[in-house]
């Protein structure tokens, strides 16, 4: 089992009932990269849990990342708790853009696509979510984050084809486009447009204030599709588990306090930092 120190309750009941069993268990984990305490993960009480259930403790000694000594250095400054800091550079130059948060992302140089909006939470969201994953395919190869769910909500399965949905997608790119962005009723055309494919939602708007927070949405990817080149935007909870050459931080003012004094393990959002600060195999940046 890996990431066990992300296991909640019900993670480390199977295992507990496979070891009762007589089945041979290797767990691995790291403590610093326990991430997941919203789903029920508590990486001080799994340790104990552990230890009491008899598992052997065997530390891996090296990582094979890490290809430059800056970053074997780095990895090892933020783990020891000891104060740190990161070169500001230009987004361009990374492979990759971390963040804790979606909204963080959006707040990013243009030249940052992230790969979602966040979790989708009506039909509007969903609505948006569909144009995002079509420039994210075209760009990056690459899915949006939560795409099934906007799917879902829209309820398009069995009854708009992939390649209607992507023919109205690639109609409303190019509206955004050439007119340098979303003109007044840009957001109620592309509802329009996903009913008259067939999608059964309602597609109602929404109050003033959430339809004028979604129309900013649309505004910030219209200024993505203006830009030549994009580098992918990921939240941490995504990034994990992924490596780069070069990675960017976006790092919220409560981080960039945290890193500068030292990373303390026994906080998640110190934790997170840890996680995003180590996804990079040769270079690692603070970006705007």
């Amino acid at each position: 089992m890996d990431e066990v120190f992300d296991g909640n309750e019900v993670d480390l009941g199977v295992v507990s009932l496979a070891a009762d069993a007589g089945i041979s268990v290797s767990l691995i984990g790291d403590p610093w990269q326990a991430v997941y305490e919203f789903r029920g993960a508590d990486p001080v009480s799994t340790g104990r849990q552990l230890q009491d259930a008899g598992f052997g403790r065997v530390d891996v000694q090296t990582s094979f990342r890490f290809r430059t000594e800056h970053m074997r250095a780095q990895a090892a400054l933020l783990r020891s708790r000891a104060p740190c800091s990161l070169r500001a550079e230009v987004a361009e130059k990374c492979d990759v853009v971390l963040a804790s948060e979606w909204e963080t992302l959006w707040g990013c140089d243009s030249m940052v696509l992230p790969l979602s909006f966040g979790t989708v939470r009506n039909q509007t969201d969903a609505a948006l979510l569909v144009l995002l994953d079509h420039v994210t395919m075209r760009r990056f190869r690459r899915p949006a984050v939560y795409i099934s769910d906007a799917h879902a909500f829209l309820r398009l399965a069995g009854v708009v084809s992939q390649e209607e949905l992507e023919a109205a997608a690639a109609g409303m790119v190019s509206d955004l486009l050439d007119h340098g962005g979303p003109t007044a009723g840009a957001l109620d055309r592309w509802r329009s447009e996903l009913r008259r494919i067939g999608s059964p939602a309602q597609l109602r708007r929404l109050d003033a204030e959430s339809e004028a927070d979604r129309v900013e949405k649309l505004h910030l990817l219209a200024e993505r599709l203006a830009s030549s080149r994009s580098v992918p935007g990921m939240t941490v909870h995504q990034a994990k588990g992924g490596e780069w050459p070069r990675v960017g931080l976006r790092l919220n003012d409560y981080e960039a306090n945290h890193l500068a004094v030292g990373l303390d393990p026994h906080l998640e959002a110190d934790r997170v930092v840890y996680v995003a600060g180590t996804r990079a195999m040769d270079d690692l940046w603070s970006v705007s």
